[in-house]
C-alpha cells in the first residue's frame, strides 16, 4: 500500500512538473509573440519619426538656400554659383555653427598658452611657439587682431635672437595681405624693423612692404613705405640689389601705350614719394635711378631708361594739366606741381638728356608771378632743370637763349636766395658753354659790385651814416650776389675783357673789411659770399688772413653760433663742389681715358681739397663740442664730408666720431655710427685705438648737454629700458676678446684712487659699464672679478682716508666702536654698488672665485 501510495505521488509529481514546464513554454511562446509585435511596432514609429526629422530637416536646409540665395545644379556644370552669402558672411556662420565644440569655447585657454611659450629663454622653443602660432593664424588669419597677439607678436619683433624676430616677421607677412584691415594694426611695427641688425630681417620686411605696394596701391601708407625702402639704397650688396629690383619691378618697367591709367598711377605714386621725402633730401632716390641707369650704360636693351622717358613725357603733361586747372581755378600754385617739376628734376639730374625735348615747354614758368612759396619753388626747379638741360641741346635757337638770359636776369635782380642761387648757377651754365654773352654777365656784376664798394668807402667815412642805415638791404644782396657771381665766372680771365687791376682782389678785400662789421646780418652775408668766392678762388683758403679768420671764428665761444655755422656751411659747400668736379672728371676720363697720359696731367687741383682740410680740420671736429644742435649737425656734415672723399687720415677723426654717437639727436647718432662702422670694416683695430679717448669725449659732450640738469651727468639714456650711451662703440669692439677686454680694463682703472678721476665722471663711466650691451657671461664675470680685485686693494685705504677726513682729531689706528665700524663699511659697501647690478642684470649668484673667469674666458657661454 505504501509502495503504491509513493508510486502514486511520484507520477503525479512528473505529470505536475510536465504541466509546468508546458505552461512556461507556452508563455514565452505569447510573450515573444507579443515582443515581436511591439518591436514592429516601435521601429514603425520610429521610421515615422525619422521621416519627419528628415522632412524638417530638408524643409530647414530649403529655407537656408533660398535665404542664401545658392542653386546647386550638377557637378559637372562648370557656371558660377550665384549666392547672396559672400566669403564673411559665410565665415561668420561656420564660425557660430562651430562655437558649440568643446575646443572653440577652451581656444582662449590654448592661445594664451601658446603666447605664454614666446617668452621663454630658449631660443629654439621660442621659434617653435612661433611656428605654432602660424599654424593657428593659417586657420584664421583674423585672430592677428586681438589684442594678445599684438602683444605677442609685437614682443618677439624685439627679441634678441634674429631668427626669432624673422621668424615673427614672416608670421606677419603671409596672412596681412589676406585681411587687408590688419595692415593699419601691424605697420608701424614693421616699419620699425627696417632698420633691423639682421640683414635677413631686413630683406623680410622690404618683401612685405613691396608686396603691399603691388597688392594694395591704395593704402594710405605707401610714399611712406617707399621712402623707407629707398633709403636702403646703400645697404649692403643683397639688400642694395633688393630694393633696385623691387621700384625696377613697381616703377621702372616700361608699360604699353594703352595703360595709361597704369603710367599715371606710376607717376602719381613717384611724385608722392618725392614729395614725402622733402625734409630728408633726395639722394637716396638719385642713388637708386643712377645705379638702374648704371646698369644699362654698355647694353642695347634699355628698359629702365624707356620707363624713365615715359614718366618724364607723362610728368610733363600733368605740369601743363595742373597749371591749366590753376588758371581755371585762379588757386595758387598747387604742391602736385611743386611735386612733378621736383621729380622732373631729379630725372634732369641722373640724365639730363631725358628733358632735352622738354626744355622750350617749360622755359615760360620762369615768367611765373610769385606770390606763394610754391610759386617760387616752381621757378627754383625750372631755373635748375634748364641749367642741366640747355648745353645738351644740340644748336638751340638765339631767340630761345636771349630769352632764357633776359629772364634770368630779372629773377637775379627781382628774388630772393634761393631763386637768386638757381638763376646765377643756370645763367653761368648757359653763358659759359653755349652763349658766351659775358658782357651781359660783366656788366650786372659790375652793377651789384660798385655798390658795395661805395657802401664801403662810406663806412669807413662814418660808421653811423644814414645812407647805410637806408641802403642796408641792398648791401645784403649785393654780398651775396657778387659772392655768387664769383663761383661761378672768373672775372679776371680773357673772356671778360681782362682788367689792369686784379678784380678777385678788390672782391676779397670788400669780403673781409664786411666781415668783421658790427652788424651780424652783415657779417653772414659776407661770410656767406666769402664762402662762394672761395670755392673758384680756393688758394685764398690758403693764406694767412682766411685761415686766422676761420680758426678764430671756429674755436673762440663768444663768437654768435649763427656765424661759426657759416663758416661750416663754407667748408661744406667747397668740398661738395669739389666731389661734383671728381664725378664729371671721372667721366671725362671713362671717355678719354686711353688716350690721355698720367704724367702729362698735372693736376694741382687733385690734393688741394685734402690739403685745405689738414688745415681747418682740428677747429672743425672741435666746433662740435657745443650745446646748440644746429652748430654740431653742421660740423658732422663736413666731417662726412671729409671722410667720404678721404682727404685725411679716419684715425684722428675716431674719438669724435665716438663722442657724437652719444648726442641726443638721432640724426647726429644715426651718420656718426655708420662712419664708425665703415672705419671698423676698413681698418680693423682703429676703434680700440681711440676707445678710450672718444669715451672721455663722449662725458665731454654730454657736459654741455646736460648742463641745465640739476642731475648728475649720467651715461645712460631710455627709462624703462636703460641703454649704455657708448653701446655702439663697445658692440664694435666685443667682438675681439683682447679688445674688448682691454678697454674693459681702461675703464675700471679709472676706479683707481691713483687715477684721481671726478666722481662726476665716475658715475658716467658706472652706468655705462652696468648696461652696455653684453653679449657673453664671460663680459659683466670680468668686469665683477676686477672690481672685487680694486675693492680688496683699495678697500682699506678708502676706509684710511675716510677715517682721517670724519674724524681728524682721533687717533687713526684706534680701534672705532661698533656704530663708526659700520658707518665706515656702509660708505665702503657704496663702491660695491655696480657688481650688484651686474648679479641683479644678469642673475649672477655669486663670483666664487677669480678662476670662474678664467675657465670661462676660453669659451663662448652667450647670453639668453
Amino acid at each position: 500500500m505504501a509502495m503504491m501510495t509513493r508510486h502514486l505521488f511520484l507520477h503525479g509529481s512528473f505529470t505536475l512538473l510536465s504541466g509546468i514546464g508546458t505552461a512556461l513554454q507556452n508563455w514565452r511562446k505569447k510573450i515573444k509573440s507579443n515582443t515581436e509585435a511591439n518591436e514592429e511596432d516601435d521601429a514603425a514609429e520610429q521610421v515615422e519619426k525619422t521621416t519627419q526629422l528628415m522632412q524638417r530637416t530638408e524643409r530647414i536646409k530649403t529655407f537656408l538656400k533660398g535665404q542664401a540665395g545658392i542653386t546647386i545644379g550638377p557637378l559637372s556644370s562648370k557656371g558660377s554659383v550665384d549666392t547672396k552669402l559672400d566669403y564673411d558672411s559665410a565665415c561668420l556662420v561656420t564660425r557660430y555653427l562651430s562655437s558649440s565644440r568643446p575646443f572653440s569655447q577652451s581656444f582662449d585657454i590654448y592661445l594664451s598658452q601658446i603666447l605664454k611659450v614666446l617668452s621663454e629663454t630658449v631660443v629654439a622653443v621660442r621659434t617653435k611657439a612661433i611656428k605654432c602660432l602660424t599654424a593657428v593664424v593659417e586657420a584664421d588669419p583674423g585672430i592677428l587682431a586681438r589684442n594678445d597677439m599684438q602683444r605677442g607678436v609685437h614682443g618677439r619683433f624685439m627679441d634678441n635672437s634674429t631668427s626669432v624676430r624673422e621668424a615673427a616677421i614672416e608670421l606677419v607677412g603671409r596672412f596681412i595681405l589676406i585681411k587687408p584691415e590688419l595692415i593699419g594694426y601691424y605697420y608701424d611695427m614693421l616699419s620699425e624693423r627696417i632698420l633691423d641688425t639682421g640683414i635677413s630681417v631686413r630683406k623680410r620686411v622690404i618683401k612685405i612692404f613691396r608686396d603691399i605696394c603691388l597688392e594694395k596701391p591704395d593704402f594710405p601708407k605707401i610714399p611712406e613705405m617707399c621712402v623707407k625702402m629707398i633709403r636702403r639704397v646703400n645697404d649692403e650688396e643683397g639688400i642694395k640689389k633688393l630694393v633696385n629690383d623691387v621700384f625696377q619691378n613697381m616703377w621702372f618697367t616700361p608699360t604699353r601705350e594703352k595703360d595709361v591709367q597704369k603710367l599715371l598711377h606710376k607717376v602719381v605714386n613717384i611724385t608722392d614719394v618725392v614729395a614725402a621725402c622733402k625734409e630728408h633730401g633726395h639722394e637716396w632716390l638719385e642713388h637708386m635711378l643712377s645705379n638702374l641707369l648704371k646698369k644699362e650704360e654698355d647694353s642695347s636693351h634699355t628698359p629702365v631708361e624707356k620707363a624713365c622717358r615715359q614718366m618724364v613725357d607723362c610728368l610733363v603733361e600733368n605740369v601743363l594739366r595742373l597749371e591749366e586747372t590753376n588758371i581755371s581755378d585762379k588757386s595758387g600754385t598747387s604742391s602736385r606741381l611743386v611735386s612733378c617739376l621736383e621729380t622732373l628734376y631729379l630725372f634732369a639730374k641722373t640724365k639730363p638728356a631725358l628733358l632735352i625735348k622738354h626744355a622750350i615747354t617749360i622755359q615760360p614758368y620762369l615768367n611765373i608771378k610769385c606770390n606763394t612759396q610754391g610759386d617760387y619753388l616752381v621757378v627754383h626747379n625750372v631755373a635748375r632743370i634748364l641749367e642741366l638741360v640747355v648745353p645738351l641741346m644740340s644748336n638751340p635757337s638765339e631767340g630761345f637763349l636771349v630769352q632764357l638770359e633776359e629772364d634770368m636776369m630779372k629773377l637775379i635782380l627781382m628774388h630772393g636766395m634761393m631763386v637768386l642761387q638757381s638763376c646765377v648757377s643756370c645763367l653761368g651754365c648757359i653763358v659759359n658753354k653755349v652763349s658766351h654773352n659775358y658782357k651781359l654777365v660783366r656788366d650786372c656784376f659790375q652793377r651789384f659790385f660798385s655798390v658795395l664798394c661805395k657802401l664801403m668807402a662810406d663806412h669807413k667815412q662814418d660808421p653811423k651814416s644814414q645812407s647805410l642805415v637806408t641802403g642796408r638791404p641792398t648791401l645784403l644782396r649785393s654780398l651775396f650776389t657778387v659772392g655768387l657771381f664769383c663761383k661761378h665766372f672768373d672775372f679776371d680771365s680773357n673772356e671778360m675783357g681782362g682788367t689792369r687791376v686784379s678784380i678777385k682782389k678788390r672782391v676779397f678785400d670788400v669780403f673781409m673789411y664786411f666781415v668783421h662789421h658790427q652788424d651780424e646780418a652783415v657779417k653772414l652775408k659776407s661770410f656767406s659770399g666769402l664762402g662762394f668766392f672761395c670755392i673758384r678762388h680756393f688758394d685764398f683758403m690758403l693764406g694767412k688772413p682766411v685761415k686766422e679768420l676761420y680758426h678764430e671764428t671756429l674755436t673762440k665761444r663768444d663768437i654768435s653760433v649763427y656765424v661759426r655755422i657759416e663758416v661750416l656751411k663754407n667748408l661744406q659747400l667747397y668740398l661738395v663742389e669739389e666731389e661734383q668736379k671728381m664725378v664729371l672728371a671721372d667721366a671725362e676720363w671713362k671717355k678719354l681715358g686711353k688716350q690721355e697720359d698720367l704724367k702729362e696731367m698735372g693736376d694741382i687741383q687733385s690734393g688741394m681739397a685734402s690739403t685745405i682740410m689738414q688745415i681747418y680740420l682740428k677747429q672743425v671736429l672741435e666746433s662740435f663740442f657745443h650745446s646748440q644742435s644746429a652748430l654740431r649737425i653742421a660740423a658732422l656734415e663736413v666731417i662726412n664730408l671729409v671722410l667720404k672723399q678721404g682727404l685725411v687720415h679716419p684715425v684722428q677723426c675716431v674719438p669724435y666720431l665716438i663722442s657724437m654717437g652719444t648726442d641726443c639727436e638721432a640724426n647726429i647718432r644715426i651718420k656718426s655710427d655708420q662712419q664708425l662702422q665703415d672705419i671698423d670694416k676698413k681698418y680693423p683695430g682703429f676703434i680700440h685705438m681711440k676707445a678710450l679717448l672718444g669715451f672721455k669725449m663722449s662725458y665731454r659732450l654730454q657736459k654741455l648737454i646736460q648742463q641745465d640738469l640739476c642731475e648728475p651727468i649720467r651715461g645712460i639714456t631710455g627709462v624703462e629700458a636703460p641703454k649704455a650711451l657708448n653701446s655702439y662703440m663697445y658692440s664694435l669692439i666685443r667682438t675681439n676678446r683682447g679688445h674688448r677686454r682691454a678697454f674693459l680694463s681702461t675703464l675700471l682703472n679709472l676706479f683707481d684712487d691713483t687715477a684721481k678721476t671726478p666722481l662726476s665722471e665716475l658715475v658716467y663711466a658706472a652706468d655705462n659699464l652696468a648696461f652696455f650691451p653684453y653679449q657673453m657671461v664671460e663680459e659683466p664675470l670680468y668686469v665683477m672679478h676686477n672690481l672685487d680685485i680694486t675693492v680688496s686693494v683699495s678697500g682699506s685705504n678708502i676706509v684710511q682716508v675716510f677715517r682721517e677726513a670724519l674724524f681728524p682729531n682721533r687717533d687713526c689706528t684706534k680701534v672705532f666702536d661698533d656704530e663708526e665700524d659700520e658707518d665706515v663699511d656702509n660708505l665702503l659697501g657704496k663702491n660695491l654698488i655696480l657688481s650688484s647690478n651686474y648679479v641683479y642684470t644678469w642673475g649672477i649668484v655669486s663670483l666664487h672665485s677669480k678662476g670662474v673667469v678664467v675657465a670661462l674666458g676660453y669659451r663662448n657661454h652667450h647670453m639668453v
